[in-house]
């Protein structure tokens, strides 16, 4: 497992991390999950990677939590394989419960697409995941289709901007109002909003500009394994924020 930093805007600091699994081949070299998740996505095996991440994730979690880091949330993506399986909320309860870990700092990452092949099922499963604790977020936000007056109704608190909408943020005119309406949508609801896939500091820049709460990327941090997640916060690194 490799874990990424989400960086607050306001003040510099890590507040928490993403959690992304990471096959290691036998020659030691890593697979990103683009080549491996798509095709399990397919099958059942894909619940048992989910029940994977899921369980390590909150290992680690506890793990850093005692070492005094008991402010950080760990966010896990769900797939929609994952998501709609009927035991999934009943797993995600009995994590949190033998782990001990603290229910509100679990973030469960699904996708709009995921949510929009059912919405009625989809509110009902993020309601009892809520019941347990657990927080949400909308993943990859603006590239699915969602409608608006479904958003209102999901029992989320966090909203992410996709890559795609900051990669030529400063560059592309339409970027910018995308990102700039995604974040007063998130604001006007109550959502706190992370950009992904930032880079740049003229993206990071950009982004404080338009008020958002939080961001993510290798301009702070590539995804890291355990042991250096650990090394990162004992540092003490802060993003370094202009006035």
């Amino acid at each position: 497992m490799y874990y990424q930093p989400v960086v607050s805007l306001r003040d510099g600091e890590i507040k928490g991390f993403e959690a992304l699994i990471r096959w290691k081949k036998s020659d030691g070299t890593l697979v990103l999950p683009g080549s491996f998740i798509d095709v399990a996505e397919q099958s059942p095996l894909i619940n048992s990677i989910g029940q994977f991440v899921l369980n390590e994730t909150c290992k680690t979690m506890k793990k850093i939590n005692k070492l005094g880091y008991e402010h950080l949330s760990f966010s896990v993506n769900v797939s929609s394989r994952q998501f709609q399986n009927p035991v999934f909320p009943n797993q995600v309860k009995d994590i949190i419960e033998k782990t001990g870990i603290r229910a509100h700092k679990l973030i469960l990452e699904i996708t709009e697409n995921t949510v929009i092949q059912d919405v009625k099922a989809a509110i009902d499963t993020m309601k009892e995941l809520k019941s347990y604790g657990a927080r949400l977020s909308l993943d990859d936000f603006g590239t699915g289709y969602s409608s608006m007056a479904y958003l209102k109704e999901f029992p989320i608190s966090i909203i992410k901007i996709d890559k795609t909408f900051t990669r030529e943020l400063t560059d592309n005119k339409d970027e910018q109002h995308i990102t700039d309406a995604i974040i007063s949508l998130g604001k006007n609801f109550g959502m706190l909003v992370i950009a992904e896939g930032v880079e740049h500091k003229s993206q990071l820049e950009y982004l404080k500009k338009l008020d958002c709460d939080f961001i993510q990327g290798f301009y702070f941090a590539k995804p890291m394994s355990e042991e250096d997640t650990i090394k990162l916060l004992k540092s003490g690194r802060k993003l370094q924020i202009s006035k």
